[in-house]
């Protein structure tokens, strides 16, 4: 994985704006706001939760990563992801890239997937439910392909 600098640099497009919204006139008054756009896929992630335009960058790269690991797939590798990986991690988007690998090869079937990755299948929900974004994309995923909804 790159690291950030290096990711926008060769791998994105970036834009800086004044929002609106909560924040007063500090947030109207300068281009805080950062739009970033990954030039292959064509997605996009936005941030202006802070005034500094720097965090704000790190916050938009941070979920343009994640867009990326829920919606571009590839053929997993031989070899079993790590099954352990904080949500602060900054390689936490390559292991969620990894697991949505295998669940597509699985047909997002959790159970088949969680014998994949040698766990079991309440401990791979528990790992995707942790994440607000993965969850929806898991359950999308599953609801498209006809399977049933899962409560946890």
């Amino acid at each position: 994985m790159l690291p950030e600098q290096e990711f926008v640099r060769e791998c994105c497009s970036l834009e800086f704006f004044k929002s609106s919204g909560a924040g007063g006139q500090h947030r109207n008054k300068t281009s805080s706001a950062v739009r970033i756009i990954h030039t292959e896929s064509g997605l996009r992630a936005e941030d202006c939760s802070e005034r500094s335009q720097h965090r704000n960058r790190s916050n938009a790269v941070a979920k343009l990563k994640l867009s990326i690991a829920l919606k571009i797939r590839k053929p997993p590798e031989d070899t079993l992801p790590r099954m352990e990986c904080s949500v602060n991690a900054p390689d936490y988007p390559l292991f969620v890239a990894e697991l949505f690998d295998i669940l597509t090869v699985c047909g997002f079937d959790h159970r088949e997937t969680a014998r994949i990755c040698g766990i079991s299948a309440s401990a791979l929900l528990k790992k995707l439910f942790r994440d607000p974004a993965v969850w929806q994309e898991f359950c999308s995923q599953r609801e498209s392909r006809g399977l049933p909804r899962l409560h946890i």
